[in-house]
This record gives structure tokens, sequence and C-alpha cells, in this order.
């Protein structure tokens, strides 16, 4: 299916539009990006090209000013704020605690692995979520651990966001792949490392718990700091196997 390139301009200038509206003028790229794959799929295999687009057109957008923002929204969806003040009327009877300092709405997650269908187990995680967000406003973000190979099924990705837009009447506003997001993963472990708040360690998951059970320090991690550094980078770079641990407390 070719993306017909007006009617995406067309849509995420329209997306644009509402989410400057709903942070004071000030419309944010990432946003729009998980609605404009639920209307066009096919751009994940351009995203580079697309989301260019999306940032060109966001950019136009903010430029406007909040007035003239409002005036267009009225032009194509007269409704919004209709809609908007339907959102944040708190349901007496949904059962869901109150959550403090949600002036400006919440962000939840929903975050499965796409190694199969989805069950009811998963559910409850996204129904939970979802209610929140109806309640107070915000985003709801599908976020795919795909970070372990052996789990993870290609086919298995589109289904997923699938079942979970069916769920919450296509209210996913973002889609995030955490395998994307590895390079983050990897600064922030480095950082930890750094601060000597964790070690590499390549014990078996029985003799590690038989220390932990013990509340016996591995050896891995009274290692001097020069060899936990060795052992660390060879890690880092995909020579050795075996985890990173946080230094916990043992009393714990």
């Amino acid at each position: 299916m070719t993306i017909d390139q007006k009617e995406f301009e067309d849509f995420v200038y329209e997306q644009a539009i509402e989410n400057a509206i709903s942070f004071n003028g000030s419309a944010n790229p990432k946003a729009l990006i998980g609605r404009c794959i639920q209307k066009f799929p096919d751009m994940k295999k351009e995203m580079g090209t697309y989301t260019k687009i999306i940032n060109e057109i966001t950019q136009k957008v903010n430029k406007l000013g909040l007035e003239k923002q409002k005036e267009d929204l009225e032009k194509f969806n007269p409704n919004f704020y209709e809609k908007k003040q339907e959102k944040k009327e708190p349901n007496k009877l949904d059962g869901l605690p109150k959550l403090e300092g949600t002036q400006k709405g919440v962000v939840v997650r929903f975050p499965p692995a796409p190694s199969g269908h989805l069950h009811l187990g998963h559910l409850f995680g996204i129904v939970a979520n979802y209610e929140f967000k109806k309640k107070y406003g915000g985003k709801f973000i599908l976020r795919l651990e795909d970070t372990n190979p052996e789990n993870i099924d290609i086919k298995n990705y589109d289904k997923v966001i699938e079942d979970v837009n069916w769920v919450t009447d296509n209210g996913v506003d973002e889609i995030f792949y955490q395998s994307d997001r590895l390079p983050i993963y990897y600064k922030y472990l480095r950082s930890y490392f750094d601060l000597g708040n964790c070690y590499y360690c390549d014990c078996d998951s029985e003799t590690f718990k038989a220390y932990t059970d013990n509340k016996e320090e591995c050896p891995h991690r009274k290692m001097p700091q020069k060899m936990k550094k060795e052992l660390f980078e060879k890690f880092m770079k995909g020579e050795i196997e075996g985890v990173i641990r946080a230094n916990a407390d043992l009393k714990n």
C-alpha cells in the first residue's frame, strides 16, 4: 500500500494542531509518531523520511501561535474541546484511585514482549493503564520489549499493536521499540558502573542464588576495580557472556 503524500501531511497537521492546543501551543513531534503509524503502517518501511516530514510540519504548527492554531482547529475538529472535557470528567464509579499532580494529564505505559499473542493476563495491564489515561488525559505508551532475540517473533509485532489498539479503541499515543533504545540503556549502564554501583558476573543462577540466600558476596563483586573494569568492557564489546548485577544490600 502506497501512502498518499497529501493525506499523510494533512493528518500530521491535524494531529500536530490538536497536540499543540493540549500543550499551550507547543506540539511534540514524538507524540505524533504512534498515531501516524496506526493510520499509515507502511511508513515503518521509511521511518526516516516520514519522521522528517512529521518534524517539519510540527515546527510549522508551533510557529503559528496559539490563536491561529485554535482557528485551524475549529475548521477540522470543532468538537475537540467537548471531547477533551469529556475525557477529563471524573467517573465516580470507575474504581480508580485518585492520583495527585495530574493537572497536565498522566503518562502510562504497557510493555509486552512480542513473543506471542497477548492473553487475558495482559488485559489487566492494558485496561488499568488506559482507564487512567481516559480519566486524567495524557498519553498511553506501548513499549515493545524486544531485546531478548530468543523470545521474539517478528510476525507478532503488528499483532500486538493491533490487539492493544483494539482493547483501547485506538488509544495508543506512542509506540516504542526497546531494541531501538539500546544505546540509551548502554549509556546509563556505563554511568552506573563508573559510579561503582554494579559489576560483571558469570555465575549461573543456582550458584548466585546460594550466595544471596547466605547473604554472601559473589566472587566477582569482591574483585579489584581494575579487574571489574576489564570484564565490564569485554562484556560491553560482546567478547564474553554473563550479566551485569547491581551492588544490592546483602542484608536486604
